[in-house]
């Protein structure tokens, strides 16, 4: 029969055994179910990160179709040509006033006015720096993409009107997104974004491919791909980033997931191999137990066998000694019958003998007294014989 301590080593083998398999398993599994979760939060990353293009690209389309259309429309107005005719009085101030009604109800972030040759008439803000009539130029700093429409009157130029897009809005609604967006010209520097530091800078200098194509190093952070799409109006491209720690997160995230699956399963697995062997071990007590017991059976059986046999002898030696009592007391019986009958016809005897012999006695006394003729006495003699006889 095998040992508890050769059952435990076998078992201690299995342990082994199935944790290595175990182990193999559940790294598989986390790797598995990390790079699954990993690639689905990258499909619905992208899915944002598409939706969120489109969205904004739309959103900026539609602010600057709303610019692009507003100087065309003023170039026909007959105050806005007045200000360019000859003799209109102050002009500047009234040029002035008019940028900023034109700003104040558009939304724009400047207006100007400006004459043929590029000399500037009016603005509605401070965009420009310089004084006079000189060709003015942007603050340090500053950016701004303006819409400019002729002003002609009896089709001859007599001036431009210029209207600035205010972007600050665009970038203030960006600004509540957690994905970098971002706008470059067509010289590849970055015009428009949530991120200030990026501002005026070249995407080139930001950005560099790493890992792999879903990656990028955009100022020394990992970020999902750029999609980019293309304004043409503008020959612009509106790009949108993704951040790479929900990437992270959820890759640890089905990792975590499929570590506590395995260690849920390598626990059940270990409970089940101590179960086996907990069954193992009370099946081989249980055997012990049943040999001892058989064992202790045989032993009584034997015991019982031989006491039985020891019996049957001492009965058979009692029977014998019985009948030997038995035949011993038919013995004694009979000798008492026999000393009995001895005694009594001793007894009978000496009782006979006594008559007998008086009567022989008296008989022969008779005989006597007969021949001498002494019948009396003879007739006392038989008298006597006679009662001893009835005696008799």
């Amino acid at each position: 029969m095998v040992s508890g301590a050769s059952i435990r080593r076998n078992f201690l083998r299995t342990r082994l055994i199935v944790a290595c398999l175990v182990c193999v398993v559940s790294v598989v599994a986390i790797l598995a179910s990390a790079q699954w979760w990993r690639q689905r939060a990258e499909d619905q990353l992208q899915n944002k990160a598409a939706e969120t293009l489109a969205v904004q690209a739309e959103a900026l389309s539609g602010i600057l179709d709303k610019y692009r259309l507003l100087p065309p429309l003023l170039s026909r107005e007959a105050s806005v040509i007045a200000l360019f005719q000859p003799g209109a009085g102050d002009q500047k101030d009234a040029a002035r006033r008019k940028a900023i009604e034109i700003a104040g109800m558009s939304g724009a972030k400047d207006v100007a006015f400006l004459y043929p040759d590029g000399r500037l008439l009016a603005t509605a803000g401070e965009l420009f720096s310089g004084q006079g009539e000189e060709h003015k130029r942007l603050l340090e700093e500053q950016r701004a993409y303006a819409f400019a429409f002729g002003i002609r009157s009896d089709n001859q130029l007599i001036g431009v009107i210029a209207v600035y897009v205010d972007f600050d809005t665009v970038e203030a609604a960006w600004s509540l997104s957690t994905n970098p967006i971002f706008v470059t010209d067509n010289a590849g520097t970055v015009f428009l974004t949530n991120q200030p530091q990026w501002r005026l800078k070249p995407l080139d200098e930001l950005m560099s491919k790493a890992g792999s194509s879903a990656q990028v190093l955009v100022d020394g952070k990992f970020l999902h791909a750029d999609l980019t799409r293309d304004l043409p109006l503008l020959d612009w491209k509106l790009h949108v980033l993704s951040s790479e720690r929900s990437l992270v997160v959820a890759w640890w995230t089905g990792a975590a997931i499929a570590g506590l699956v395995g260690l849920l399963f390598a626990l059940i697995v270990f409970i089940f191999v101590q179960q086996r062997e907990t069954q193992h071990l009370r099946m081989r007590q249980d055997r012990a137990a049943a040999l001892r017991l058989e064992r202790l059976v045989r032993e009584r059986t034997k015991a019982l066998s031989e006491s039985n046999v020891s019996l049957s002898r001492e009965i058979d030696e009692r029977w014998q000694a019985e009948e030997q009592l038995r035949l011993t007391q038919a013995e004694l019986v009979q000798a008492t019958k026999l000393a009995t009958l001895g005694q009594m016809s001793a007894a009978l005897s000496h009782e006979f003998n006594q008559p007998l012999a008086a009567i022989r006695t008296y008989s022969e006394n008779a005989v006597r007294f007969l021949d001498s003729g002494r019948t009396r006495h003879v007739s006392d003699n038989l008298t006597r014989i006679n009662r001893l006889v009835d005696r008799m």
